[in-house]
């Protein structure tokens, strides 16, 4: 940086996070495929980026589990826990991160 330059970063990041498990939307029967909305503790006021990670398992052979995150806005998150072929899947808990401003 030459002399007489003023270089300033402003950047003010929102950090939420939680858990969210298949319990939440049905029983502990198994099923290839479970979804349920997540809801931010505050809205961010610009769309932020959302991590999501497995933190438990019931499961029966196999272990072909897939957790990811759709339809990502302002207030909120569909998440998504996916099992397929001999995988049977009776619950799964799902620890999430949203990085934003």
């Amino acid at each position: 940086m030459s002399a007489g330059q003023e270089f300033s970063l402003s950047l003010f990041l929102k950090i939420d996070s939680g858990t969210w498990n298949t319990k939440e939307v049905r029983d502990s029967h198994p099923v290839e495929k479970t979804e349920g909305r997540v809801n931010f503790s505050k809205k961010f006021t610009s769309l932020p980026t959302v991590i999501v990670s497995l933190s438990s398992l019931e499961i029966l052979q196999g272990c072909r589990v897939n957790v990811y995150a759709t339809h990502i806005c302002l207030e909120g998150f569909t998440i998504h826990a996916d099992s397929w072929y001999d995988t049977e899947l009776f619950t799964c808990g799902v620890s999430w991160l949203a990085i934003g401003q």
